[in-house]
């Protein structure tokens, strides 16, 4: 509690008021008070002579329950304001804990939470993050600073690069559904990322769709076309094999053509296989067409 009080109107400061007064600004009492209310909407009665909000008025207050969700903060009575941090963002559930200490200043309309501590736990989650993905990390080189970085940096910064594979008839990976091209230009139609790089064998088995035209498939890396140009006229399934070499992260694709665009090519069985020759704790691919 404050140690200072109020001097009646035509009275002179007692010096003993004056160092209370002076005791009080620096221990904040005026400006502290543990918090009443429920269901995210938080009350103080703070001990000071206060008439109204004022731009930049200071509130330190002891939460008495979790937010859990939006909040709102009302001091002594002038009416419940937004919570919000970083100016305009509303506060998340569990970013208030019961028995913290929040601080906060008031810019019109709302409070701004000051330095909120962020509970990861109540965090919205996303299980199939992108590689343009951010996410937030303390920097050791740079005093430990906030800073983000995106999915596809930490993945590779985290990944080690060379060779993890040499080419076996060991499978690893496979995108064996069916798929069919009725254009005489190259189009993607299979693909599997791979985190781990070296060696690897692929296969994959193609067909026509229809007599005397003609199914063309070819291995492609990343976009760009690295193995040999397979093609069969038979209407079944006809498997082709080739050693390709691979780098962390590389994603492995089976692109496709007719000869005709009134019939189409048709891949399946798309598999890599391989042997590890390094300790890695990653999943060895995920399939992404």
């Amino acid at each position: 509690m404050p140690n200072s009080g109020t001097v009646s109107a035509g009275s002179d400061a007692t010096a003993t008021q004056y160092n209370n007064l002076r005791k009080d600004i620096i221990d904040g009492s005026l400006n502290y008070i543990e918090a009443t209310g429920a269901l995210s909407a938080y009350n103080v009665a703070l001990p000071a002579q206060l008439s109204t909000y004022s731009a930049g008025l200071p509130v330190v207050f002891k939460a008495n329950h979790t937010n859990t969700g939006s909040a709102t903060l009302n001091v002594l009575g002038f009416g419940a304001k937004n919570l919000k941090k970083n100016q305009n963002e509303d506060v998340r559930a569990g970013e208030i804990q019961s028995g913290s200490l929040v601080s906060a200043k008031y810019n019109a309309p709302n409070f701004e939470v000051i330095g909120i501590k962020r509970q990861t736990s109540f965090l919205e989650a996303k299980t199939t993050p992108v590689d343009a993905d951010a996410v937030m990390l303390m920097d050791s080189a740079d005093s430990n600073k906030d800073k983000k970085t995106t999915i596809a940096n930490l993945q590779s910064s985290l990944l080690i690069s060379g060779q993890f594979f040499t080419a076996s008839d060991t499978l690893f990976a496979s995108n064996d559904g069916l798929a069919g091209a009725g254009s005489t230009d190259y189009a993607l139609r299979k693909s599997l990322n791979s985190v781990w790089g070296g060696t690897v064998r692929v296969k994959f088995s193609i067909y026509a769709a229809a007599s005397l035209t003609t199914a063309y498939g070819r291995i492609y890396v990343n976009g760009v076309a690295v193995g040999t140009e397979r093609s069969t006229t038979s209407k079944t399934a006809v498997e082709f094999s080739e050693d390709i070499t691979i780098n962390v992260g590389d994603k492995v694709e089976i692109w496709l053509k007719g000869d005709s665009g009134s019939y189409y090519a048709y891949a399946t069985n798309f598999r890599l296989y391989g042997t590890k020759t390094a300790s890695d704790t990653y999943a060895p691919y995920s399939v992404i067409s």
